[in-house]
């Protein structure tokens, strides 16, 4: 199947072929969490697609009762079933189907061939193992100063997320992954002079302290191995740090947000161990990754 998304006139063209084997996890979403289900009818503005991922960013309408209008990237769960060709800025109608624990589209339609210019950068490249990771000052949820270089000589493993992220695949996913491998490293008593797990809002217009508090406080605790940080006041900081991490954001002051999502293993030295692409890395990948950087830090 050709997938192909044509820039705007003035922009490079970028073309992707892929021969596409068909994912018996993507097509068992549905058995995997039964029937219960909740569909909403959506349209929108095609922006980007990965057809490795099956996933396709659509800078969407509200969903009435669910979501804001946002730009989002949306697993697709039968790709072979979308339009033969679809461009960046065509006009699209779908239907969104929310199950317990899971998103995906379907039903997709081309209302409209409409090659408008895509409104975000491409996906910035995230620094390689190897290569040091920048310092950046934040505020944790207790209104205290946090730096990275403070943290060491502590392995931190660093993730992006916002509180209002209404998508059950991508923040609180990423969220409960932190939650699982803080407590499994906790239980194999590695403190945070150690392992410290690192969550940072780059909503830094909404994410103040006090609200991450009021998010996470139930969830960890003061000297705990997973702390959540603010970028209120400290956006310079959050520019760096993301783009090291290859994450990028936008729309934040418009409350319109869109974001790409890495995690990232820095050393106490502060070089990058390994970066996990996306909000869909393996909790086991990442555990031994983490087993054996302890292994090897003094």
């Amino acid at each position: 199947m050709l997938f192909r998304l044509q820039a705007a006139p003035g922009r490079p063209a970028r073309t992707t072929t892929v021969i596409l084997a068909a994912l018996a996890v993507s097509l068992a979403i549905g058995s995997l969490y039964g029937q219960d289900s909740t569909v909403y009818r959506g349209t929108g503005m095609l922006m980007d697609g990965d057809a490795g991922r099956q996933e396709l960013t659509i800078r969407h309408q509200a969903f009435e009762g669910y979501m804001p209008a946002m730009t989002m990237p949306f697993p697709v769960r039968d790709w072979d079933a979308l339009p033969g060709d679809l461009y960046t800025g065509d006009s699209l109608a779908f239907e969104l189907v929310v199950l317990p624990g899971a998103i995906y589209i379907r039903a997709l339609e081309i209302l409209e061939h409409n090659p408008l210019a895509p409104r975000f950068t491409p996906g910035g490249q995230a620094l390689h193992p190897g290569e040091t990771f920048p310092d950046g000052a934040f505020t944790d949820i207790y209104g205290q100063p946090f730096r990275f270089a403070d943290s060491a000589p502590a392995l931190r493993f660093i993730s992006f997320i916002f509180t209002r992220c209404p998508m059950p695949s991508m923040c609180p996913l990423v969220d409960q992954k932190h939650a699982s491998l803080a407590k499994i490293f906790a239980g194999r008593k590695v403190g945070p002079d150690r392992l410290l797990f690192v969550s940072l809002s780059f909503d830094y217009v909404y994410d103040t302290p006090e609200v991450l508090q009021d998010h996470y406080g139930w969830r960890i605790s003061p000297g705990g191995n997973w702390t959540v940080l603010s970028a209120r006041g400290h956006e310079t900081d959050l520019r760096t740090v993301a783009r090291a991490a290859g994450v990028e954001f936008w729309g934040i002051e418009e409350g319109n947000i869109s974001h790409t999502m890495n995690s990232v293993l820095i050393d106490g030295q502060g070089k990058v161990v390994q970066v996990f692409p996306g909000s869909d890395w393996d909790l086991q990948s990442a555990q031994d990754f983490i087993v054996s950087a302890l292994q090897e830090s003094p």
